[in-house]
């Protein structure tokens, strides 16, 4: 999906976005590459590998993977000047930031560690 703006987004699958704007509620089953994109308000996703370049969201809830009896690690990729300005929570407890030079998040990690490079 390139240059797209939309109300709301849910998506089920693996979604690529770049230069997309979502103004209301993004919830999404399944891997997520976003370059260059605005998540507004809440981000709710379900995945194992999130990967984030150069966005801006408020918040992002990443949900346990139900189709495994074992834990799976999920790994979010935060990189090129993101910003997370509120809190990021894994759900299962089993989270991996790969955090950046260049991006921050400004709330709080839980469930995860965080991992800067």
């Amino acid at each position: 999906i390139v240059d797209s703006k939309f109300n709301n987004l849910v998506a089920t699958g693996k979604v690529d976005l770049l230069n997309t704007i979502v103004y209301g509620n993004t919830n999404i089953i399944g891997k997520l590459n976003a370059h260059n994109c605005s998540f507004l308000k809440s981000f709710v996703i379900t995945s194992d590998i999130i990967n984030l370049s150069n966005i801006k969201a408020k918040s992002i809830e990443i949900k346990t993977l139900n189709y495994s009896e074992k834990e799976i690690e999920q790994k979010l990729y935060i990189k090129d000047n993101s910003i997370i300005s509120g809190d990021i929570i894994f759900k299962s407890g089993t989270g991996i930031i790969y955090l950046d030079k260049t991006s921050k998040i400004v709330g709080k990690i839980t469930g995860a560690d965080l991992v800067k490079n």
